[in-house]
C-alpha cells in the first residue's frame, strides 16, 4: 500500500473483512518528507480507518535506489522518522515488513528490521545488497509471505512457519468483489494478533510504539485510536497573487 494506491477500495474491503471477521494485515510504504501536507494526512485518515477496521500495518522498508554500505546512517533516520510522523498521527505500526533478503545484508537488518521485533518478509525481487553477510538475525514473531492465489484453491495444514497470504491492494471495484468472494471461500484458519497472544514492540530513538491484545501503546501509555487527529503542522494560509492562468487548480495528491 502506497499513497498512490486506490486507498478507497482498500477501506472498503477492510470493512468487508472486519464484518466477516477475518483479521488481516496491510503492508504500507509511508514518506521521507511532505508529512505537513493535507495529502500526508489523507493517507494517514486512511491507515487509521484500517486500524479501526480490525487490521494491523506493517511499516514496509524503502525501495533501494542509490545506497550503499555506508548508507546505514541514512535509513536508520529514514526509518525513524517515518515511524516517529506516523505515530504523530495515530498510525501505529506492530512489525516491519521488507524483502526477505534485507535480513541477509548486516546494513539492512541493522539500520531497519532490527528496530521491530515482528516482520513479515516477502519474496525476492531484484535483491540490491549493501553489505550482504548472510548471518540473519530472529526475531520473534517472523511471517514468510507467498501470494494469495497460489494456495487459494488447495488445502493448508500443519506449515512449518508462520505465513503471510498476500494479496495485492485491489485497483478497480471489480477486484474487489473478487478478493472478497475468493477470501470467504478459502477455509483457512486466519490468525487474530488480537487475541492470539501476538505482541509487537518497535524502538527508534526516545519512541517506543507497542501492541499487545488489539490495544496500542506510545512510550508506554495506551493509544485510542479515532477517525480524526489534530495535525501538528499549521496549513499556512495562502498568498493572494494575480492569477496567471484563470480556470487552473492545484492539488496534493489523488485520494
Amino acid at each position: 500500500m502506497t499513497p498512490y494506491s486506490d486507498l478507497s477500495r482498500l477501506v472498503r474491503l477492510s470493512r468487508y473483512l472486519n464484518r466477516h471477521h477475518i483479521r488481516f494485515a496491510v503492508s504500507a510504504v509511508s514518506v521521507a518528507e511532505n508529512a505537513e501536507l493535507a495529502a500526508y494526512r489523507q493517507y494517514t485518515k486512511r491507515l487509521r480507518q484500517v486500524e479501526l477496521n480490525g487490521g494491523v500495518i506493517f511499516l514496509q522498508t524503502p525501495k533501494i535506489g542509490g545506497a550503499s554500505a555506508a548508507s546505514g546512517n541514512k535509513l536508520n533516520q529514514l526509518m525513524t522518522g517515518e515511524l516517529v510522523d506516523l505515530a504523530n498521527q495515530a498510525v501505529f505500526p506492530v512489525g516491519i515488513s521488507s524483502a526477505g533478503y534485507w535480513n541477509q545484508d548486516i546494513v539492512l537488518r541493522k539500520n531497519a528490521l532490527s528496530k521491530a521485533s515482528s516482520w513479515v518478509l516477502l519474496p525476492n525481487k531484484a535483491p540490491t545488497y549493501l553489505k550482504q553477510d548472510n548471518n540473519a538475525a530472529v526475531a520473534k514473531t517472523t511471517y514468510m509471505a507467498m501470494p494469495f492465489h497460489s494456495v487459494a484453491h488447495q488445502p493448508l495444514t500443519n506449515l512449518p512457519l508462520a505465513t503471510a497470504l498476500t494479496i495485492n491492494t485491489p485497483d478497480s471495484r471489480k477486484r474487489v468483489r473478487i478478493i472478497e468472494q475468493q477470501v470467504t471461500q478459502t477455509h483457512f484458519h486466519w490468525a487474530d494478533l488480537q487475541t492470539n497472544g501476538f505482541q509487537g514492540t518497535i524502538h527508534v530513538g526516545t519512541t517506543a510504539l507497542a501492541y499487545k491484545n488489539g490495544h496500542y501503546y506510545l512510550n508506554g501509555h495506551r493509544q485510542r485510536v479515532t477517525h480524526n487527529v489534530a495535525s501538528p503542522y499549521k496549513t499556512p494560509k495562502p498568498v493572494a497573487t494575480q492569477p496567471l492562468f484563470k480556470r487552473f487548480f492545484k492539488v496534493q495528491g489523488c485520494f
